[in-house]
């Protein structure tokens, strides 16, 4: 049986009871996001994982952005890292962060990364430590580039790019990606393993990981086989290798 995952959906699934369950029975999250110019984006990330039920969340960020973070969430840990010249993470970070990634339940990689190098350098130094499932977001992708593989990742992963980062993954133009996004998709799908499954008038189709297929607006004539919708709930052994997500 299967359930398509609409927003109607989402706002209808209930909060954990706080009598029925302890944080830690609801799962650990680490959000590696953020840079001294983009603290905000740590924020956002860390509340998201927080307002779906996670029990508990890791914050790594950059240390000119962590204190004032950590105010802002208190019910998150946040840990402060050495800065890139760029004000992103530095690659000095990458053992404790692989440290705490060994720790937590699902990691997320890139909200708020400006430089693309130091961002594919950061994931590329924690990539072969990180063993559950992770999602790279935004210039995180840019690993992707020069590991469209994956196989340095040994759990599933998911990619949500927007078409310049989608360009950049590709090394195209961003022209060609609006041109033509669901080929684009594809392609970035063929290349690491992805499974290939694509949204109707917006609503998402997941398969082992979450994956929404193109950005709003694209149609597929391909539609996803039986039991993959709803699969957030389905158990980790019935997912494929990696996912693709583009969003705005």
């Amino acid at each position: 049986m299967s359930t398509e995952v609409t927003a109607d959906l989402l706002r209808g699934w209930p909060l954990p009871s706080p009598a029925a369950s302890e944080k830690h029975s609801r799962g650990v999250a680490l959000v590696v996001a953020g840079s001294a110019s983009t603290p905000g984006t740590a924020r956002l990330a860390a509340e998201a994982a927080l307002r779906v039920g996670c029990g508990k969340v890791r914050v790594a960020t950059a240390s000119s952005a962590a204190a004032a973070l950590a105010v802002m969430v208190p019910e998150a840990r946040v840990f402060g890292f050495d800065e890139a010249p760029s004000g992103d993470l530095s690659t000095e970070a990458a053992a404790t962060i692989s440290d705490l990634a060994a720790h937590a339940d699902a990691t997320l990689i890139g909200p708020g990364f400006v430089d693309p190098g130091a961002a594919a350098d950061l994931v590329a130094a924690v990539a072969s430590s990180l063993t559950g499932p992770v999602m790279l977001d935004a210039l995180a992708s840019a690993y992707v580039g020069a590991h469209p593989d994956l196989a340095d990742l040994r759990g599933p992963c998911v990619l949500t790019v927007n078409p310049s980062e989608l360009a950049l993954v590709l090394d195209v133009g961003q022209e060609e990606i609006e041109a033509d996004p669901a080929a684009s998709v594809s392609r970035l799908a063929e290349a690491s393993g992805a499974a290939r499954d694509w949204p109707s008038r917006g609503r998402a189709t997941c398969r082992r990981v979450w994956w929404r297929g193109c950005w709003r607006g694209v149609r597929s004539p391909h539609r996803p086989p039986s039991g993959v919708a709803g699969s957030m709930r389905l158990p980790a052994t019935a997912w494929p290798r990696a996912s693709a997500v583009s969003g705005s």
